[in-house]
């Protein structure tokens, strides 16, 4: 998230392996959440950065997934609790 960076510098950041910094990476790639660039001046190095359309794209998904107002009341319709809702619907009560 800021900029940028290769991997040693996230390495360094996150404390962890070069590769597995690289093993992470390359899943994110797959993903295609990050992007890298090749250095112009030797090709081996190579630079990441966030997919910033995919990291919107993600953000819209699941905000309006995990959006409090789409949060239902549980109404159980099985188990001990479920046959109460059962039962009472035909006046019923059990228990």
């Amino acid at each position: 998230m800021q900029g940028v960076q290769c991997n040693c510098e996230l390495g360094e950041a996150l404390h962890m392996a070069p590769n597995l910094i690289s093993h992470h990476l390359h899943a994110l790639r797959q993903a295609d959440l990050v992007k890298i660039e090749h250095d112009a001046l030797d090709a081996r190095w190579v630079y990441y950065s966030i997919n910033c359309q995919a990291l919107d794209e993600l953000n819209t998904a699941f905000s309006t997934f995990f959006n409090p107002n789409r949060v239902q009341p549980r109404h159980p319709s099985c188990g001990p609790q479920g046959m109460l809702i059962k039962t009472s619907d035909i006046g019923i009560f059990e228990g």
